[in-house]
């Protein structure tokens, strides 16, 4: 089957509109800006975004609810942000707990790369490397990429991705809980 320019285009615009994402709500201590939610605190400035995980694995997203965060310790001391910090809940009132980057990677990162059943052929053998390859990618970006809990140093900042496990679909309404800290935020389609 042939695949032209419009039919791309149309798969494409079907495609995102399946993917509704969710924004912040505006509220007292809340500033919005960009889809972005800020939070100031005197001990804390904390940023938060709903944000699809665009690297490997590229099946995170069909488990995994993502948010990318930012803390900046605006303290003369250090501060500490444990994963219990943080706390997601849908419109039901029922909890999301972080789930830590190395359970994922247990869970989506193949780590058993002399089980794969490959003949000795060159082909086979590329494969295997490319395999592996992508595996050791997709470690190193869940490393590097997710956010890492733990003490703050003054004046210092931590960003990166918690991970929650996924949120049903015909959830509209979502509460970030950090510190005690209330952020809401809604489907973009609510919001108009």
């Amino acid at each position: 089957m042939r695949v032209t320019g419009f039919t791309t285009l149309l798969m494409i615009a079907l495609l995102s509109g399946c993917t509704v994402g969710y924004v912040p709500l505006k509220e007292n201590n809340v500033r919005v800006q960009d889809d972005i939610a800020i939070l100031e605190t005197p001990e804390y400035s904390l940023i938060v975004q709903p944000s699809f995980w665009t690297h490997k694995p590229d099946n995170l997203t069909e488990y995994y609810t993502t948010f990318k965060i930012r803390v900046r310790n605006k303290t003369s001391h250090k501060i500490s942000v444990d994963s219990d910090d943080i706390i997601l809940l849908d419109e039901n009132r029922h909890q999301y707990d972080p789930v830590s980057s190395d359970y994922i990677i247990r869970f989506l990162v193949d780590e058993s790369p002399t089980l794969r059943n490959f003949s000795n052929t060159p082909v086979n053998m590329r494969q295997e490397q490319e395999w592996y390859q992508d595996q050791l990618e997709a470690r190193q970006k869940l490393m590097s990429e997710s956010y890492h809990f733990g003490e703050i140093h003054p004046g210092a900042t931590k960003d990166g991705y918690v991970f929650f496990q996924k949120i049903p679909p015909r959830n509209y309404n979502l509460e970030f809980i950090f510190k005690d800290q209330r952020i809401r935020f809604t489907r973009e389609r609510d919001k108009k």
